[in-house]
């Protein structure tokens, strides 16, 4: 119900932003666009396709047999292994899309499709390394802040539960290669949509709220409600000190309303709650913001 109320406020604030600024609205809407199909559909939008082919492929069972041993400290099946290492270079909401399918194809259990929920969201190394055009250095620290508390959660809290009913054994996939590309481009165009609508919508409020909310407020906002333009207009407004770059690490590690409910939308038919998605991203980005502002200046880091 609270969701529901949530979905219908944003739609109510678009509709009367569109009928109020008309004009507005159709350069945010081009240059929201723009965004989606020029900056991320070429990064997100490759990986998307190769590790959704490689779920249906069988190839993450297959790495998860030899990855295992190596990495069995995290307390995850094979696949749920294959699964969390293939996060740190898919981004939001691919993370979310692979799991649902994991999870709908019986490859990981309930207990671990909520276990991954948790720790398995990771935004896409690109944006850190060039989108967000940091030195090395700093680029560096806040990678680290943004996977280190993910990874600590699985090896001193998780604890795997064996599901018989789930046997991973190596087999062969029963569909042509031709079912499964064609399959697989449907798929990962799905959640491009729920990227363009949720970004335009939250660029509306912020732009609403830029008319009421004093400067380092509204940068504070922006970043909570989208992360990836909030982290931009912030990195332009203020100096890279430790504070500063701590509360880039609490964005980029929550990841912003706009991806929560991206991820939450691929959650559609599957048991969850919105409020505990934004908890858990929120424990993420305090987490981060504590690892980045203890681990400041990166005069360590190559």
């Amino acid at each position: 119900m609270k969701k529901n109320i949530l979905f219908y406020t944003l739609i109510f604030i678009t509709i009367i932003f569109s009928f109020l600024c008309m004009k507005e609205l159709v350069t945010l809407a081009h240059d929201v666009l723009n965004t989606v199909l020029f900056q991320l559909f070429p990064t997100l939008f490759p990986f998307m396709c190769l590790l959704t082919f490689s779920m249906h492929y069988g190839i993450f069972d297959i790495l998860g047999h030899f990855l295992y041993p190596f990495f069995s400290f995290l307390h995850l099946s094979k696949t749920g292994l294959s699964l969390f290492l293939s996060t740190f270079l898919s981004g939001y909401p691919t993370n979310t899309h692979l799991l649902m399918m994991a999870y709908q194809e019986n490859k990981i259990s309930l207990h671990e499709t909520y276990a991954l929920l948790k720790c398995a969201s990771f935004a896409s190394p690109s944006f850190i390394f060039t989108g967000l055009a940091l030195d090395y250095p700093y680029a560096l620290c806040l990678y680290i802040a943004h996977i280190v508390p993910p990874c600590l959660y699985l090896i001193l809290c998780h604890r795997r539960q064996k599901d018989r009913r789930l046997e991973q054994r190596l087999t062969l996939p029963s569909q042509s290669l031709v079912s499964i590309l064609k399959k697989t481009f449907t798929q990962c165009m799905y959640p491009f949509i729920f990227i363009y609508g949720f970004m335009l919508v939250f660029r509306v409020v912020v732009l609403i709220l830029s008319h009421f909310l004093p400067p380092y407020l509204l940068s504070l906002v922006h970043g909570s409600l989208e992360f990836s333009s909030g982290m931009l207009t912030y990195l332009q407004q203020y100096p890279l000190q430790r504070f500063h770059l701590s509360i880039l690490a609490f964005f980029l590690s929550f990841s912003g309303l706009s991806a929560i409910m991206q991820c939450d939308s691929l959650l559609d038919h599957f048991p969850h709650s919105l409020s505990k998605l934004i908890q858990y991203r929120f424990i993420h980005g305090i987490a981060s913001f504590i690892v980045c502002y203890l681990i400041y200046p990166p005069t360590f880091l190559p």
